[in-house]
Formats: structure tokens, C-alpha cells, sequence
């Protein structure tokens, strides 16, 4: 039989017949979810990130340049250098880097600079005391010094000695610095340059020690304003005059001669062109200045009778080439000579000497002789 309820009593509900109910997420809580975990993802990057590019600054001072390149460059810094003015030059075994910022240790980014300041590293200053200046270069060279000197850029001879220097030898001082010194300097004897080759002339005198003016155009030295032998300061100024060398040019003709003597512009004849040359009025061999005249000899036509013998006298009959005219010097002195202004003609003449035993005739054209007869005896007789 049924039991009826009884409405005075609750009656609890059934959880497992009573429905679930579930809560809704509202769109703004899910993009705050989202939000986040992208912010947590991009946070953790960043900080991965960061981590990776920093970099602990190395320990630079004391090394070379080359060196602190390579120091900064294995751990993705660059390097801004500066550096004292004597670097310039020199090997890198020779700089050093004496200062740096930040210190070492401390954190940087990657590709942030390292800021050196780099001088040059002390080393053994070489004795240049006695040595001659070209010895010097060298051992400063060595050694990476700069050698400077009272003169300063004039050409100091090499073969100097050197009396001083400014930083004593076995010390030791930052390559590239400078070491001045002095000399022992010495009288200069004025060599002899007239005639020399003009880069002859200039090299002998600069390694001396003397200053070169060259005066003029030419090939070698015509003239200097310091004698020879003569005892001058160092750096004293000499004046060089240059010119060109004189050719030999008789027994040529005027055209050769002007080819041979083609330096000079003032070359002239006072005789005819088509004949040689039988002097100049300047000798061969000599150096003079371009501007300089040169006057060439080269007479005309001309035939000589000449008589010479061992007497004091002949009687002497001739006459002139291509001529029937005779003339007659019955006591002519020896030697005895007429000259005529031709080189054709036939030529006859005779003589006899007065007091000797030898007598000879000669007949020159040209300035060559042609006909040349020789007799002997008392009272000898020739004809020409």
C-alpha cells in the first residue's frame, strides 16, 4: 500500500536528479588571460635575450693595440682608440694600451665600445754617441725612436759624427718619442766643380754639408762662386753657374761646326761658310754659359809661297798663281812668305839662298800644304 506524503514534511532534492549549472566566462576575462600569457611569453624572451647579449669588458691595459682588438672583438665590443701622437708608425709589439673605460669586469651590451687610450711602450734607448748620422738613422730606426737635430730638414751630411744626445743611452723611453742630437761639425773644403757634371757637382756638395744654387741652363758647371780650396761654414750657400762643354770643331765647316756647337745660339764666322774652320775664339773644352759668343775663323781661298833654308837670305823670284808678272827680292830674309786670295792658278816661284847650304820651298792652299821641294849645297837652288 502506498504511503502518501505528508505535505508537513520537506523533502530535500536529489543531487544526482538535480541539473548542473555552469558559469559563463565574459569575453573580457578570456582576452586578460590571453593578455597575460602573451606578456609572461614576451617577458621571458626579453630576459633570455638580454642575458645572452651582455658582455663582461676584458682586461686591456698593459697589451698592444692588435692585442686589444682582438680581446674586444671575441666578445662582440668595438673598440674606439685613441692615441698619443708618437704611435704613428710604430710596430704594434711597441704600443701599448694604458688606459681603458669601463673597467675591466664591468657589463656592456654586445657591440658597445670599449674606449683604449694607447701610447708608446717603453723600450731600450740606443747609445748614438759617436756614430755618424747615417749609422744613427739607423740604430733610431731599430729601436723605433725619431731623430731630429739643430738643423732640421737641410740636408745634414751622413758621414757626420754625432757629439750628443738628448736621452741617455740605455734608458728606456716610449718608442717613437723623439732623440735630438748634435754634431762635431767641421770645416768645409771647397772642392774644385768647374767642369763637372751639374748632378756630379750638386751631390759632392750637399753631402758636404754646403746649399746648392743653380744658376742658368747647361750640362756642367761653368763657373762657382766659391774657390776652390777655400774653407766655408757648414749650410753656406754656393752659387752654381751652369753652362755646356766647348767641341772641337776645326778643320769642319761652318754647318758642321754650328751642329757640334748646337748648346750655344751665338756662334758666328768672320770667314766663308763653305770653307773649314781654322780657329775658334773660344778653346775646345771649355764650359761656358749658353749666352756666350762664339766667333768661328774660316778664311777665304788663299795660296802661300813659303821659303825657309839655313842662311839669313835668298834671292827669291815668283809669281802670282795663274799670273805672268814676275817679281824679284834679290836679298829677301828667311823665312820668307807672300800670300795671294785664291786657291787656283799655277804657282811659280824659285829661289836661291845667299849663305847656306839648304833651301825649301813650300806651297800651302788652304791652310794645307801641297808642293813642298828641299835642296842642298853652297848656293843651293830650288823651284816651286
Amino acid at each position: 500500500m502506498t504511503k502518501e506524503a505528508d505535505p508537513s514534511e520537506s523533502v530535500e532534492p536529489s543531487t544526482d536528479d538535480a541539473p548542473v549549472r555552469r558559469r559563463k566566462l565574459k569575453p573580457q576575462a578570456i582576452a586578460a588571460i590571453i593578455l597575460a600569457a602573451v606578456l609572461v611569453a614576451v617577458g621571458g624572451a626579453w630576459l633570455a635575450n638580454d642575458l645572452s647579449q651582455r658582455r663582461a669588458v676584458p682586461d686591456l691595459a698593459g697589451t698592444t693595440l692588435q692585442a686589444a682588438l682582438d680581446a674586444v672583438a671575441a666578445v662582440d665590443l668595438e673598440l674606439d682608440v685613441t692615441a698619443s701622437d708618437i704611435i704613428a708608425g710604430l710596430r704594434d709589439e711597441n704600443t701599448v694600451v694604458a688606459q681603458q673605460t669601463p673597467a675591466p669586469g664591468e657589463i656592456l651590451k654586445a657591440g658597445d665600445a670599449v674606449s683604449i687610450f694607447v701610447e708608446g711602450r717603453e723600450v731600450l734607448v740606443p747609445e748614438l754617441t759617436g756614430l755618424s748620422l747615417s749609422d744613427a738613422r739607423i740604430a733610431v730606426s731599430k729601436a723605433e725612436f725619431t731623430l731630429v737635430h739643430e738643423f732640421g730638414d737641410t740636408q745634414t751630411p751622413d758621414s757626420w759624427l754625432i757629439s750628443k744626445q738628448s736621452i741617455r743611452a740605455d734608458n728606456r723611453h716610449p718608442a717613437g718619442s723623439e732623440i735630438d742630437v748634435s754634431f762635431e761639425v767641421p770645416e768645409i773644403l771647397m772642392p774644385e766643380v768647374l767642369g763637372s757634371e751639374v748632378e756630379m757637382a750638386r751631390s759632392d756638395l750637399l753631402g758636404l754639408g754646403l746649399l746648392v744654387v743653380e744658376v742658368g741652363e747647361g750640362t756642367h758647371v761653368a763657373s762657382a762662386s766659391t774657390t776652390s780650396g777655400e774653407l766655408i761654414e757648414p749650410f753656406a750657400k754656393v752659387e752654381l753657374v751652369l753652362g755646356f762643354a766647348v767641341a772641337d770643331v776645326v778643320g769642319m765647316t761652318f754647318s758642321e761646326a754650328r751642329e757640334a756647337l748646337s748648346s750655344f745660339p751665338n756662334v758666328t764666322t768672320n770667314g766663308h761658310h763653305s770653307r773649314p774652320i781654322t780657329s775658334q775664339s773660344v778653346p775646345a773644352g771649355s764650359f761656358i754659359t749658353k749666352d756666350t759668343e762664339i766667333v768661328l775663323t774660316s778664311p777665304g781661298p788663299e795660296t802661300v809661297y813659303r821659303i825657309i833654308g839655313n842662311g839669313s837670305s835668298a834671292m827669291i823670284t815668283w809669281s802670282a798663281p795663274g799670273s805672268f808678272n814676275i817679281h824679284q827680292d834679290t836679298n829677301a830674309s828667311l823665312p820668307w812668305e807672300v800670300r795671294f786670295p785664291t786657291d787656283s792658278g799655277y804657282t811659280n816661284f824659285n829661289a836661291q839662298i845667299n849663305d847656306g847650304d839648304s833651301i825649301t820651298c813650300q806651297v800651302e792652299r788652304n791652310g794645307k800644304i801641297v808642293r813642298e821641294l828641299t835642296s842642298t849645297g853652297y848656293f843651293a837652288f830650288i823651284s816651286c
